[in-house]
């Protein structure tokens, strides 16, 4: 990586600090939560039959949310600053595996650290994981990280990508498709099945199959991003 990407990419980190803010809101407010419960649970009270949501998935909202800012605030910022577009581009994908990655392990450790530890003895009531729910877990640690690395990535990058678009009417048509999608793909049986297989493939398929799949879907938008930038007005 030059030093002009690196740069661009300090920058892009360094304003999103809204994505920082928001998703240590909602891991507060978890935390919250869940010290109400062990004082509960200290107390005498039968927390048994709860269900809660596991601290990891709210991490998953800085990955999301950084999509979003970075080419809606920061693409003419690092314009206006000299920055090239195919390095904004570059710079905005290595922001994203960054965030991936630090997600991915920080979900890990809440993983194997807390939701196996202190939920699943059933004192607390039981705590929904993306792990157990997607099967991850079912390969050990380095699967669960690597796996939920391989997701988020696609999941930045297609949401990077739809926001690149909002400026010009395609964009628009591609919000058209997926509403389209979402409205009428569940009500039919075949074409429900097509998008019940898809999710499947990104999220709940064998390991090398899901980590595949989903980092070629992210090759695959992050090419369809240069023509995109190329013809984005400044």
């Amino acid at each position: 990586m030059n030093k002009r990407v690196w740069a661009i990419t300090k920058l892009n980190l360094k304003n999103i600090r809204t994505a920082y803010f928001i998703t240590g809101l909602l891991f507060v407010m978890m935390i919250a939560q869940i010290v109400v419960d062990i004082i509960l649970a200290a107390r005498g009270h039968y927390l048994g039959d709860n269900a809660g949501v596991s601290l990891g998935w709210f991490l998953w909202a800085a990955v999301a949310l950084a999509a979003v800012l970075v080419p809606a605030r920061n693409f003419r910022r690092v314009t206006n600053l000299g920055g090239k577009r195919d390095g904004f581009r570059r710079g905005s994908f290595t922001v994203y595996a960054i965030l991936s990655g630090a997600i991915s392990l920080a979900s890990t450790v809440i993983y194997y650290a807390l939701d196996q530890t202190m939920f699943q003895s059933g004192k607390y009531g039981y705590m929904l994981s993306a792990p157990d729910v997607f099967g991850w877990a079912e390969h050990g640690a380095a699967a669960v990280f690597f796996q939920q690395f391989a997701f988020l990535l696609l999941l930045a990058m297609f949401i990077h990508t739809l926001t690149s678009l909002q400026d010009k009417w395609y964009g628009w048509a591609a919000d058209i498709v997926l509403v389209a999608i979402i409205s009428v793909f569940p009500p039919i049986a075949p074409l429900r099945s097509v998008l019940a297989g898809f999710f499947w493939i990104i999220l709940f398929s064998p390991l090398p199959l899901q980590i595949g799949v989903c980092l070629l879907l992210t090759a695959a938008l992050y090419a369809l991003s240069k023509p995109v930038y190329v013809r984005k007005a400044i």
